[in-house]
C-alpha cells in the first residue's frame, strides 16, 4: 500500500499525464526484489532504464534486468570490495572502483575488462563518468585524498586534485559536463571547473554523505551522517543551503533526483526507509520499506521517472513503482 499525501500530485507533471496511485500507508511490496547475496555498495539504473548495475562486497559488479531481476552480467577481476559502479552514457560500458586501489572499464556485452586504471595510493571509493563519456573521475579514501580525472579512451590522467579535507565520499559531474562536484569526508564540497581545471567554489556542507546534482545543474542534494537525519539541498553557485528535507529517523545514505527535478529520493540507513519528496513543498509524497533491518546503502530513480530502486547493505535490491507515471518523451521537461 502507499502512504501518499492527498496533495495535487497533478501539479508535478500536469495535463492529466500523472496517474496517482495509493492511499494512506507505506509501500511495502516492491515490483521486484533481488538478493545480491552480499553487501550492496552502489546501485543505478542504466541510461535506458532496462537494467540495474550494482557494486558489491564480493569483489564484483553485476547487472540485472530491471523488470524481472534476471542476472545478465557479472564483472569479475577486482581483488577487493567494489565500492562504486557507473554506466557510461550510451550504456555500452561501465566503470568500477575498488578497495584494491584500481578502477576498471568493462564491456557490458562481454563482461571483459577494457582497461585498468591505477594511480591511487589507497582504496578508491567513488567514480563518475562525464556526460559525453570522454572522462572518468575517481576518488581515493583513507590517506589518499585525491581525485583523478582520466581520459576514458586512452587511460591517461587529465587532472589530479588533492582534497585537504579528508577522503572522497562521492563524485558527480553536472549534466552539461562543465563542473565536477567533489564531496569529501571533511564535510567540504568542491565545485571543480572541467576546463581549464580549477576550483570555482568550495563550501562546508555539514555532516554530508553522498550527493546528487539536479538535472539543471544548479543544486546539490546531499545525505547526512549519523546521528543526523536531514537531507539538504545546496546552491552550487553560492554554496548556500536552500532546502532541508526532514522526516527520516536515521542517517541519510542515498539520494537521487527525478529526471525533471520535481521530486527527490532519499534512503535512510537504520530503519530501511526510502522517501519520495515533493520539492515544491518539501513534504513527503510516499515512503517505501521492505521490512528489512538492513541499512539502505543507495537509491536511484529510473530515467523515465516511473520507478525507483533501493539497495541494502544486507544484499537486497528492490524496485518500486512511483505514485505517478511520467511519459518517457516528457520526463526531461520542467513542468509546473
Amino acid at each position: 500500500m502507499y502512504r501518499c499525501s492527498d496533495r495535487k500530485l497533478l501539479g508535478l507533471f500536469v495535463l492529466s499525464l500523472t496517474t496517482v496511485i495509493g492511499a494512506e500507508e507505506a509501500v511495502t511490496t516492491p515490483l521486484i526484489a533481488i538478493n545480491a547475496g552480499t553487501n550492496v555498495r552502489s546501485i543505478e539504473f542504466s541510461p535506458d532504464g532496462s537494467t540495474l548495475l550494482a557494486g558489491l562486497n564480493d569483489y564484483t559488479a553485476k547487472i540485472w534486468e530491471a523488470d524481472s531481476g534476471t542476472l545478465l552480467q557479472t564483472f569479475s577481476g577486482h581483488t577487493w570490495i567494489v565500492y562504486d559502479a557507473q554506466f557510461f552514457p550510451d550504456g555500452s560500458k561501465v566503470v568500477t572502483v575498488s578497495a584494491d586501489r584500481s578502477a576498471k572499464i568493462w564491456d557490458v556485452g562481454t563482461g571483459s575488462v577494457i582497461r585498468t586504471l591505477t594511480g591511487h595510493g589507497e582504496e578508491v571509493l567513488a567514480c563518475a563518468v562525464s556526460p559525453d563519456g570522454q572522462m572518468i573521475a575517481t576518488g581515493g579514501g583513507t590517506t589518499d585524498h585525491s581525485v583523478i580525472v582520466w581520459n576514458a579512451t586512452t587511460g591517461s590522467q587529465i587532472d589530479r586534485f588533492v582534497s585537504n579535507n579528508g577522503w572522497i565520499r562521492d563524485l558527480e559531474f553536472t549534466p552539461d559536463g562543465s563542473r565536477l562536484i567533489v564531496i569529501s569526508s571533511g564535510q567540504q564540497v568542491f565545485v571543480r571547473q572541467t576546463g581549464p581545471w580549477q576550483t570555482l567554489i568550495s563550501f562546508t556542507a555539514s555532516n554530508c554523505l553522498r550527493g546528487s546534482v539536479s538535472p539543471d545543474g544548479l543544486f546539490l542534494l546531499v545525505g547526512s551522517l549519523a546521528p543526523h537525519t536531514v537531507a539538504r539541498i545546496w546552491d552550487l553557485a553560492t554554496g548556500t543551503e536552500v532546502q532541508a528535507l526532514t522526516g527520516h529517523s536515521s542517517y541519510v545514505s542515498g539520494t537521487a533526483y527525478s529526471p525533471n527535478g520535481s521530486y527527490a529520493l532519499t534512503g535512510a540507513g537504520n530503519g530501511n526507509e526510502v522517501r519520495l519528496w515533493d520539492l515544491s513543498s518539501g513534504s513527503t509524497i510516499c515512503t517505501y520499506s521492505g521490512g528489512s533491518p538492513s541499512d539502505i546503502s543507495a537509491v536511484d530513480v529510473s530515467p523515465d521517472g516511473n520507478r525507483i530502486v533501493s539497495a541494502e547493505f544486507g544484499g537486497q535490491i528492490r524496485v518500486w513503482q512511483t505514485p505517478f507515471t511520467v511519459p518517457v518523451e516528457l520526463s526531461a521537461f520542467e513542468m509546473e
